[in-house]
């Protein structure tokens, strides 16, 4: 029988996007790898274990076999577009390794667990892991025979029991309550870019989105939890990432929050995720500036009305619009983030949707509809045989993944590859200080935040991945 320790070995990996998703293959790009954040999951896992008594832990975010293939413990979290990478590190960890235990969290795992058991793998922590992990690792302290793990009484797991896999039954949401009590992130002194949550889930559930099937319904940390973790954080990095869906959605809650942080000192340059609802409150407007929130990121999804429907949105197009206009006057830089290619959409919608776009965000992120494991579009597209592939390493926004209903699949991607080179083209760099204009910051962190977005885009769209998927899509069409 074998035991883990406190002073066991453990690594937490969440490895980068490469090309064609192998794992040791050359990086590639995305709308944000140039801005330097931290892995989404694994400060929250080491800042827990670390808590709880572990002391030998070693977060990663490339892959190290030396360090990986040597550890007691490997745990990795992907993202939709590295899960082939990290199946192929769990297979190359067992057989360097045969004892030691792999283990798996986040969406990827807990919707489409089979590939990671064909890998050998022998946990998988199914939706939070926040207060399983520590479940799990302190009956491993206990004893335990390789491949066979004494976990049937612990909730939301997939784990190996000799040559099965036994799936536990489900274990609810953790409460605000609980949220709240949770050990704050472990942050590298490195970290670039600084990462807070205040909430989980949303109490939407729109159609193509895998947030209230992974994190349920709307719940809210305390604003003390979050007060305290803005101070721990306050000298990490050069900004603050609000990493919320969407951070105003409650504003009696989100109002005072803000003017706390500022009275708090603790306000600093940041972006935030929210919704069109915050351009009602002039109130809250001034408290995202206020608390160093100059970049939003809003889903616009679409400025026509029964695209929206379909969506599950519940904004209408002219609501949309006004939001948007109401933003750039309160001198918010609005990260626009479109769909393009639904059943209700056509090449001329599309023209006319880019045209709106190229005059109204700063930044604009356009997608091609993602059939993300886990969502009901995801279930729709399967029933229609309409998932043009399942190389996961391509769901990464930029490319077409299902077959459009009034198009071709290349007929789609041109026009959304069109928008993006003449939206981060030369000549519109050139006029920055004009779009910036309105800009109560320092305009330098304007440009900067617009490079980054329009490098990493036009990194994508050059890479030999992209270039390799547009050939697939012409001889799909």
């Amino acid at each position: 029988m074998r035991k883990l320790s406190k002073e066991s070995s453990i690594t937490l990996a969440e490895l980068p996007a490469t090309q064609d998703g192998t794992l040791q293959g050359e990086l590639s790009h995305n709308v944000y790898s140039r801005f330097g954040l931290p892995a989404r999951a694994i400060p929250a896992l080491e800042g827990i274990l670390r808590f709880n008594g572990f002391t030998n832990i070693r977060s990663v975010r490339s892959y190290d076999p030396e360090i990986i293939n040597n550890s007691e413990v490997y745990g990795v979290s992907p993202l939709i577009n590295t899960t082939p990478q990290s199946v192929e590190s769990v297979k190359a960890y067992k057989k360097a390794n045969p004892n030691g235990i792999a283990i798996a969290g986040g969406m990827p795992p807990t919707f489409e667990p089979k590939a990671w058991q064909e890998a050998g793998i022998d946990i998988i922590f199914l939706g939070e892991a926040d207060q399983a992990i520590v479940e799990v690792m302190e009956r491993l302290e206990q004893g335990y025979e390789p491949g066979n793990y004494p976990l049937d009484d612990i909730l939301s797991l997939i784990f190996r029991k000799g040559k099965d896999y036994v799936h536990t039954g489900k274990q609810e949401f953790l409460t605000p309550k609980e949220l709240s009590k949770l050990p704050h992130p472990h942050y590298s002194e490195k970290t670039r870019v600084a990462v807070i949550e205040t909430a989980r889930g949303c109490p939407r559930g729109c159609r193509h989105c895998a947030v209230t099937t992974y994190w349920g319904k709307y719940r809210m940390k305390s604003d003390e939890y979050v007060l305290e973790e803005l101070e721990r954080i306050k000298d990490i990095g050069t900004s603050l990432f609000w990493i919320d869906d969407n951070l105003t959605l409650n504003r009696k809650r989100s109002i005072p929050l803000l003017k706390r942080i500022k009275d708090n000192g603790l306000a600093r340059l940041g972006s935030a995720q929210l919704d069109v609802s915050a351009a009602k409150s002039p109130e809250l407007l001034q408290a995202l500036k206020d608390a160093g929130i100059y970049f939003i990121y809003v889903g616009i999804e679409s400025i026509f009305d029964d695209v929206l429907t379909d969506l599950g949105k519940p904004f209408s197009a002219k609501q949309t619009k006004e939001a948007i206009e109401i933003f750039r006057e309160a001198g918010l830089l609005v990260h626009g983030m479109t769909m393009f290619g639904g059943d209700k959409d056509t090449p001329e919608r599309i023209k006319e949707a880019s045209a709106w776009i190229k005059e109204h965000v700063f930044t604009v992120q356009p997608f091609a509809y993602i059939p993300l494991p886990g969502t009901p579009f995801w279930a729709e597209m399967q029933e229609q045989g309409r998932i043009l592939t399942n190389e996961y390493h391509l769901y990464d926004g930029h490319g077409v993944i299902v077959r459009p209903k009034n198009f071709t699949p290349i007929g789609l991607q041109d026009p959304i590859d069109n928008l993006l080179r003449s939206f981060y083209s030369p000549d519109r760099e050139k006029n920055l200080d004009k779009i910036l204009e309105k800009f109560p910051n320092n305009p330098i962190i304007g440009k900067l935040f617009y490079r980054n977005i329009s490098r990493g885009i036009l990194n994508a769209l050059n890479s030999p991945q992209h270039k390799n998927h547009l050939e697939f899509l012409k001889k799909v069409s």
